[in-house]
């Protein structure tokens, strides 16, 4: 599997930055950092994306 996500998959990403908080998402983490970001990609996904990537979802 690569480590691109689909566009439908980086709207729910995106929707679920948005609309949660990592710890409501059963995550070790209160804010959205580029650590959670990563971990909920791989959750939501299976895709590991490298840390230095994430960084634009948490721009939106």
């Amino acid at each position: 599997m690569g480590n691109r996500l689909t566009a439908d998959q980086e709207k729910q990403i995106k929707r679920l930055i948005i609309d949660m908080t990592p710890d409501l998402l059963k995550m070790d983490y209160a804010l959205w950092i580029r650590k959670a970001v990563m971990e909920l990609i791989k959750q939501q996904t299976g895709i590991d994306i490298p840390v230095r990537a994430v960084g634009g979802y948490l721009k939106h």
